[in-house]
């Protein structure tokens, strides 16, 4: 009676053993379906592309209901990124990315891009709304060097994703040439520090 019952016990072993492996494969696949690399996926940050798609959905949606979100592109200076590199690989592009999203809400979206930038989604929020939350943030993060900030916002700043990644983009560049000293952050015309 026990070799019979050593044997089921074994069998059973055998079949968790073999569905949790199954399980392990389903998420791999799940993250692949996401297209999501698992570096960023543990950290709880997304690609460009998984964002890109977000951002479309986002603008569907606020067409569709009448809502808005804002984008921000948050770019890290890459002389600082240098000197604050650690032996460990542990960049400060990554580290930025990591803080900002332990620091929104749940629903908001961060994502790395293959540049180095970082790109955020805040779902609902206005211009006023994101710099204050940028604002927050920056406060809490006196142990990395500052980044710059650019933001858009749908529908005031455009209503398709090529207009407002483009404007993100040049809103970037004039803060990154501007002469101020800081966090800076680019909106329309205008440019910043996220302090002002």
């Amino acid at each position: 009676m026990k070799n019979q019952t050593f044997e089921d016990l074994e069998k059973e072993v055998h079949s968790l053993t073999r569905k949790l492996r199954e399980a392990k494969q389903e998420i791999e696949i799940l993250r692949s379906k996401n297209g999501i690399p698992v570096e960023l996926y543990d950290k709880g940050l997304v690609d460009e592309h998984f964002f890109i798609r977000r951002l479309r959905e986002a603008i569907r949606s606020s067409q569709r209901y009448a809502r808005f979100f804002c984008v921000v592109l948050v770019d890290v200076n890459p002389d600082l990124a240098e000197t604050y590199a650690e032996p460990g690989g542990k960049s400060l592009s990554i580290d930025t990315a990591q803080h900002l999203k332990r620091a929104l809400r749940q629903t908001d979206v961060v994502a790395q891009t293959d540049s180095g930038q970082i790109l955020v989604l805040f779902e609902e929020l206005e211009t006023n709304q994101a710099i204050l939350a940028l604002r927050r943030i920056q406060e809490d993060m006196l142990d990395i060097p500052s980044p710059n900030y650019s933001v858009v916002c749908f529908p005031s700043d455009g209503n398709q994703e090529e207009h407002l990644l483009e404007l993100l983009n040049k809103r970037i560049t004039k803060v990154n040439e501007s002469d101020q000293e800081g966090s800076v952050l680019g909106l329309g015309e205008e440019v910043l520090t996220l302090f002002n």
